[in-house]
């Protein structure tokens, strides 16, 4: 998954970056480097944006 593919995601369930951060254990400046690309969405945390979004 992309951090824009993230970004609607989050948007679409009507999240912030913070609530999304705490839903899912990080912190949301993490979410914000995600969705502008600064950074990575590691495999760990992939699977557990899948789980909570339930994403197959």
């Amino acid at each position: 998954m992309k951090g824009t593919e993230l970004k609607i995601l989050r948007e679409k369930h009507n999240l912030t970056q913070k609530e999304l951060a705490e839903k899912i254990g990080t912190k949301y400046p993490r979410i914000s480097d995600w969705e502008t690309g600064k950074r990575k969405i590691s495999p760990a945390y992939q699977k557990v944006i899948n789980s909570f979004f339930e994403i197959k």
